[in-house]
């Protein structure tokens, strides 16, 4: 289950680059997905305070990181197009990945561990993983290539200072 913890953190990794390197695609990710109301009522799902706090601080980080960038209305508008092309594959890849899961967890529920099915599904859940960061990457790319010199450069500082802060929360406390 180790390795599936590490997918699971590099593919959230690799997420979490492509909201760097492109800030206003993302802007209205949460509100298109739910129609805007992220309610637990309102999606019928179970209260996951943890999930609605994810989203509303994603959605304030990729706001300030368009401005910091300075990203023009046509930038903001082809960054929405990338987006959008990639969304059916992304979305189709993570829903196999999830499948592959829940037939791990269904396998356990028999009370035997069956050593060669996890494996096998592990397996198959790491080429998902792999398309879908290959995936990812091409839209990172088509993402980057929106951006000036001048936006670039910034989102290199901008990914150095990330880097940095996250290292020094993540460094032993003497």
């Amino acid at each position: 289950m180790k390795t599936l913890y590490k997918l699971q953190t590099y593919a959230a990794a690799a997420v979490m680059l492509a909201a760097l390197a492109a800030p206003a695609a993302f802007a209205q990710s949460s509100s298109t997905v739910s129609g805007g109301d992220t309610t637990p009522e309102a999606t019928g799902a179970k209260a996951h305070q943890s999930g609605e706090r994810h989203n509303f601080h994603r959605h304030n980080m990729i706001q300030a990181m368009t401005r910091k960038l300075g990203l023009t209305d046509a930038q903001v508008a082809q960054a929405k197009q990338i987006r959008d092309s990639h969304r059916e594959t992304l979305a189709g890849l993570r829903n196999q990945m999830r499948a592959k899961r829940e037939e791990i967890r269904e396998s356990e529920k028999t009370g035997t561990f069956n050593e060669a099915l996890v494996n096998q599904k592990l397996t198959e859940i790491a080429g998902i993983q792999t398309k879908l960061m290959g995936e990812e990457f091409q839209m990172r790319q088509q993402f980057l290539a929106l951006l000036t010199p001048e936006q670039k450069t910034k989102l290199d500082q901008m990914r150095a200072e990330f880097k940095a802060k996250h290292a020094e929360r993540r460094a032993p406390r003497a």
